[in-house]
């Protein structure tokens, strides 16, 4: 690939050129097109003309930095209708110089242009040359530049520090004074008097009153009665709780019995308390009432200790047959004091 470019020139200018000149070759025609673009001929920029400028208002006050200064431009054309003010591109912006150009546009009056700027620095600011500019935003000339001497908007002795003056003594208000001293005794007096009322009542003997309501003691039977009267209440039948209905029923019945012909029955078997009444000759034995207690006992352990599921006519005999029982073997010292109470 490196030779084929040389084998075409050897192609195009014969086969006795030599590297050598065909590298003055090319030399030759890079001199002769530099040296024909030079001789051609550019554009030249044309010299545009200078203006003076000045003030046209407060030229010999002193100029505070802050203070809007009112220039003007000389010697424009008259027929120059409109003229704007434009900064140069390699100069530094006027901002940068320490000038803020409020008014670029400026007004036109016959053949001079007035505008208005701002120093915002101090000291000796430049106001560089500026473009001049026609309404269509052609160059039409340059300002000259101005130095001016620009002093500071602040005063050098307000800012020096004042001298410091000593505190002022205020008078202490009176009532106040009154005021403090009163609230004082009067937590004074609060704590003397809580102080003493604790001293009394640690002295006094510690006596609490207790109200307790004594009832009345009831007999076995009417406790029993009672109990079993709360327990129907309770519709434990008709809830579906059978087995809780006929263990609080043998419990009722069991406490009254022990209570009744003393001995411990509620902790007794039904065939324990069946020989305790045939040992202490509760019933007779071989009688109706006997017979009936055996069979309510043997009912009531059937429910209690098996899966049998009683009805509510079973459950409302249950409570009828501990009720009568009750009745039927209650002491009769309570009979005749119901008889009394009821003459």
């Amino acid at each position: 690939m490196g030779i084929r470019w040389f084998v075409f020139f050897e192609h195009v200018l014969g086969k006795d050129i030599s590297l050598h000149s065909l590298l003055r070759f090319f030399l030759s025609v890079i001199l002769l097109s530099h040296s024909a673009y030079s001789q051609t001929p550019q554009e030249q920029t044309p010299e545009l003309p200078v203006y003076e400028t000045v003030f046209s208002e407060n030229s010999q006050q002193k100029i505070l930095v802050g203070d809007q200064l009112k220039l003007k431009v000389m010697g424009l054309p008259n027929e120059l209708a409109q003229a704007v003010l434009n900064e140069h591109q390699e100069t530094e912006s006027l901002e940068e110089l320490g000038w803020d150009v409020s008014d670029e546009k400026g007004i036109k009056k016959g053949s001079d242009f007035e505008f208005s700027l701002v120093p915002i620095k101090s000291g000796k600011l430049t106001l560089p040359s500026l473009i001049i500019l026609n309404g269509e935003g052609k160059k039409i000339g340059l300002t000259k530049s101005l130095i001016l001497d620009i002093s500071s908007a602040i005063d050098p002795k307000s800012a020096e520090w004042a001298k410091l003056k000593p505190p002022l003594r205020l008078p202490f208000p009176l009532v106040f004074v009154i005021l403090l001293g009163l609230g004082f005794l009067v937590l004074l007096a609060g704590l003397i008097f809580l102080l003493r009322y604790w001293f009394k009542q640690r002295k006094l003997p510690k006596t609490i009153a207790v109200t307790k309501v004594i009832a009345p003691m009831l007999s076995e039977d009417e406790a029993a009665l009672n109990s079993l009267g709360e327990l129907e209440n309770q519709k434990l039948m008709q809830k579906g709780r059978f087995k809780v209905h006929y263990f609080k029923t043998s419990e009722i019945m069991k406490r009254y019995i022990g209570t009744r012909y003393g001995f411990y029955a509620l902790e007794s078997t039904s065939q324990e308390i069946i020989r305790k009444f045939d040992e202490y000759r509760i019933l007779s034995d071989g009688s109706s009432e006997s017979d009936d207690f055996r069979k309510y006992l043997i009912s009531l352990d059937r429910v209690k200790f098996t899966d049998y599921t009683p009805g509510h006519e079973e459950g409302s005999e249950i409570l009828k047959y501990a009720r009568s029982f009750i009745e039927k073997t209650r002491r009769k010292k309570e009979l005749e004091k119901e008889k009394e109470n009821a003459l």
